[in-house]
C-alpha cells in the first residue's frame, strides 16, 4: 500500500492528465522545480505516474530534463546562438537574465541589430560571465553539446543528426 503522501502525489498527476483531456489540450509539458538555484530532477517514480495517467488517457507529454544535465562549460557559448529581443528595446545575450543591463548588447530599436550583434561588448558579456554563478537554465544541454563539440571537433555531426 502506498503510503498517504505518495498516494495524493500520483492522484494529482492523474487528476492533471484528466483534466488535459477534459478541455483537449494538446501535450503536457514537465519540468524540474528549481530551488535555491538547485534543479530537482524529477523521480523515476513520478516519471512512471506520469507515463501510466499519458497511456490511460491518451494525452501525450514531455519531461525536459535539460536543467538537471551537469555543466561541462565555463561559458555560456547560447549567448552566440539566441538574442532575446525585448519590447522595451534592448537585445540580451541570456534568456535568464532579459531585463538585466548587464547583459544587454544594445537597443534594437534604434538601427541594425547585426551592428551589436559580435561587437566589443558582447564578447565582453560572454568572457566575464560566471557560469557556476547561473542558476539551471534552458540551454544547458546545448552549451553542453557545443562544448562538447569544442572539446572534439570530431564531433560536430552529432549536432545535426
Amino acid at each position: 500500500m502506498l503510503d498517504k503522501s505518495l498516494h495524493d502525489n500520483q492522484e494529482a498527476v492523474d487528476n492533471l492528465f484528466d483534466y488535459v483531456k477534459d478541455i483537449h489540450g494538446r501535450m503536457l509539458y514537465f519540468r524540474p522545480v528549481i530551488y535555491n538555484n538547485q534543479a530537482h530532477p524529477i523521480t523515476p517514480e513520478i516519471k512512471s505516474w506520469i507515463s501510466q495517467a499519458s497511456q490511460r488517457t491518451g494525452v501525450p507529454y514531455w519531461i525536459n530534463e535539460n536543467k538537471t544535465q551537469p555543466r561541462q562549460y565555463t561559458r555560456c557559448h547560447q549567448m552566440y546562438h539566441f538574442p532575446v529581443f525585448c519590447a522595451e528595446g534592448y537585445i540580451y545575450v541570456c534568456c535568464d537574465n532579459k531585463g538585466n543591463p548587464a547583459f544587454s548588447i544594445g537597443r534594437w530599436d534604434q538601427g541594425d541589430f547585426r551592428d551589436l550583434w559580435l561587437s566589443p561588448r558582447h564578447n565582453d558579456i560572454y568572457q566575464k560571465t560566471n557560469v557556476s554563478l547561473c542558476r539551471p537554465c534552458r540551454p544547458n544541454a546545448t552549451n553542453n553539446d557545443i562544448q562538447s563539440i569544442l572539446s572534439n571537433p570530431k564531433t560536430i555531426e552529432q549536432l545535426y543528426l
